[in-house]
């Protein structure tokens, strides 16, 4: 997700006035503050993320949910057993990991 979130409500709409129902793909773990400062993302977050960017683009679903930045401090099994919290709506996958975390 680019321009604080700004992207998502352009393919949003998009998506909504299209005939044709794209698969749809975003990614997670970038959050913002009031002063648009970016951080990364906490894991207990990322259900909230997930309804933010499902209203956003508009759907009921996003098709492939990206954990963008990973903090390589976190626990990569604990990011697949939270990401199942929210399956029905997204299916999740790392994007940008390292081999470092892929390997341990």
């Amino acid at each position: 997700m680019y321009g604080l979130g700004h992207s998502e409500e352009v393919v949003g709409r998009a998506v909504k006035s299209s005939a044709h129902k794209p698969y749809i793909f975003t990614k997670c773990s970038m959050r913002w503050h009031a002063d648009r400062s970016i951080y990364n993302s906490l894991k207990p977050h990322r259900a909230e993320e997930v309804e933010a960017s499902l209203r956003r683009l508009q759907v009921e679903a996003i098709d492939l949910y990206q954990i963008h930045w990973p903090n390589p401090d976190s626990e990569i099994e604990e990011d697949g057993r939270r990401s199942t919290a929210f399956a029905s709506k997204a299916s999740c996958a790392g994007s940008a990991y390292p081999i470092s975390m892929l390997t341990r």
